[in-house]
């Protein structure tokens, strides 16, 4: 139980540090989280569906520099949720869901979105690469629920 409570404290402190606030994190991207329908900050919005242990589309493609606001719209039946960043913080976000769930956690990358709604999340890309959206409710991310953004310079 020690080693449980442990494990889950250090994933908290760990994805609260990397994704903390709207600093820039590994991936090289500011982010900030607008819940349900408040107005979007950003100059481009990008729709994409939860569905079945998919995102729709599964590829996107955006410009350094550009801000933008992806908006989260679940047509399943099931919870899912989408976090936003690099593969370490995918990892950090897995092995929190496998210790308890990291619900109630300030994670200004990551959105629930029930069945039904929408949610949206606002991020500046600062660097070009690859950035991971994934769903970690039980089993959704290792049935290959996530997305890939490339960020072009």
């Amino acid at each position: 139980m020690r080693i449980k409570t442990a494990l889950g404290l250090l994933a908290v402190t760990v994805i609260a540090t990397a994704c903390g606030g709207s600093s820039t994190n590994h991936a090289g991207s500011s982010m900030e989280h607008s819940g349900g329908s408040s107005s979007p900050t950003a100059g481009k919005i990008v729709e994409l569906v939860m569905k079945d242990n998919s995102f729709s589309p599964d590829h996107l493609s955006v410009k350094q520099g550009e801000t933008v606001t992806f908006r989260f719209t679940n047509t399943g039946a099931q919870l899912h949720e989408a976090v936003i960043g690099n593969q370490d913080a995918q990892a950090q976000a897995e092995m929190a869901m496998q210790h308890g769930g990291h619900s109630g956690m300030s994670m200004t990358n990551t959105v629930e979105v029930e069945p039904g709604a929408t949610g949206e999340l606002t991020m500046t890309f600062d660097k070009a690469g690859d950035i991971l959206i994934g769903c970690h409710q039980p089993g959704h991310y290792a049935a290959g629920m996530r997305a890939t953004v490339t960020v072009s310079a």
